[in-house]
């Protein structure tokens, strides 16, 4: 099934808006839409949000025996699979021309640039070494697949950890995450793609286009590179011929970008959970403290007492021990240390000490925190 065409109308609109420098979305022409990065429980679990593009990357792997030709190292093999709730386009159990280019697109840009350190794979040379599939699942298609797919894949291997293998003679002993600590993956560098549309014959251009500008445009250059530069993939669409000036200029802003998006998956994996890239190129982070990185975690609230709220008498600093108090709420009720107000509490209060029934220490009643028995 295809996807339902643009009226003459929206066409219209959406070239008119770019001559004008204008987009739909309210971004500038060289923006990138807001990028949001969530880490799941699993190691190798990610979901990259960008735009309303959203794609899910899950990370495994498993013992094989290694090619012929390749005996001393590992496979990687990366997966791209378009769901039908995606977009109406896509056929279930079928693999679309898209979902095969994007899959080329990962192999060139991660596995022909030698971003991941196969020869660390090998377990024993010619008989076992590991093999690591991603496989990157599109949830939303909204444009620009290939920059949400790539930096899915990229931000997936990193956040990934192996079991820890161990070699005895011939004998080859998986350790489980219980016993040994499981092995990251070597990753030399991170290529993400960035995509660039040609509108009007080449004569306007722009980053990250939205679903109804890929409708619109002439041709689309879509750039692989990394932090230092390097051009790890280049791949044009469409029949417009592009000039070297037009080129480089590509490869000027995307490796802005790139240098911006590198910038974010190194603050999600240095433990900031629910960090958003911003169009303007500035990241933020919802949660500074995560030590769990999982789309469903909640914020604790913590509640300090103030420092009249409990006063200790002169013994109980000479002594300087430290007693846990017990707070009766009612009949068959009880509390144990500091806590808030509770609807609990009808009956009387009281407070008591766990071992100081002979000690000559004042006990900390009610009455000093402020607190009144009903009558």
């Amino acid at each position: 099934m295809k996807d339902p065409p643009l009226s003459r109308n929206e066409k219209d609109f959406i070239l008119k808006a770019i001559e004008e420098r204008k987009r739909l979305d309210g971004r500038g022409i060289y923006d990138n839409r807001e990028i949001s990065v969530t880490l799941g429980q699993e190691r190798g679990h990610v979901e990259v949000a960008v735009g309303k593009t959203r794609v899910l990357c899950q990370v495994s792997g498993e013992v094989i025996k290694p090619s012929a030709n390749r005996q001393s190292e590992g496979v990687l093999f990366f997966n791209v699979e378009l769901s039908p709730m995606a977009s109406a386009s896509f056929e279930p159990g079928r693999s679309s021309p898209l979902a095969i280019q994007l899959s080329r697109f990962l192999e060139h840009a991660l596995k022909d640039s030698r971003a991941v350190d196969t020869e660390s794979l090998c377990i024993v040379a010619d008989e076992k070494v590991w093999a690591i599939r991603t496989d990157v699942h599109v949830l939303d298609h909204c444009g620009g697949l290939a920059t949400a797919c790539s930096l899915a894949a990229v931000l997936g291997l990193s956040h990934y950890r192996r079991p820890d293998v161990s070699v005895v003679g011939e004998e080859v002993t998986v350790h489980s995450i219980m016993e040994r600590e499981p092995v990251a993956l070597n990753i030399y560098h991170m290529p993400l793609c960035v995509s660039v549309a040609f509108f009007s014959g080449g004569k306007y251009m722009l980053i990250d286009p939205t679903w109804q500008e890929e409708r619109v445009m002439d041709g689309a250059l879509t750039l692989g590179m990394n932090v230092h530069r390097e051009v790890c993939l280049l791949s044009t669409s469409g029949a417009l011929p592009l000039t070297t000036e037009q080129i480089l200029r590509c490869t000027q802003m995307a490796s802005v970008k790139v240098a911006e998006m590198t910038s974010l998956i190194k603050r999600v994996l240095a433990g900031k959970a629910g960090v958003t890239l911003q169009s303007g190129g500035e990241d933020t982070a919802m949660d500074e403290d995560a030590s769990i990185l999982t789309s469903s975690r909640q914020d604790e609230e913590v509640t300090v007492p103030s420092k009249n709220a409990v006063k200790k008498s002169s013994a109980s600093k000479k002594a300087k021990t430290k007693q846990s108090i017990a707070t009766v709420l009612g009949e068959g009720t009880a509390q144990i240390g500091l806590g808030g107000a509770s609807a609990w509490s009808n009956g009387e209060k009281m407070s008591l000490e766990r071992d100081g029934s002979d000690s000559e220490e004042e006990a900390v009643s009610l009455d000093d925190v402020g607190f009144k028995s009903n009558p």
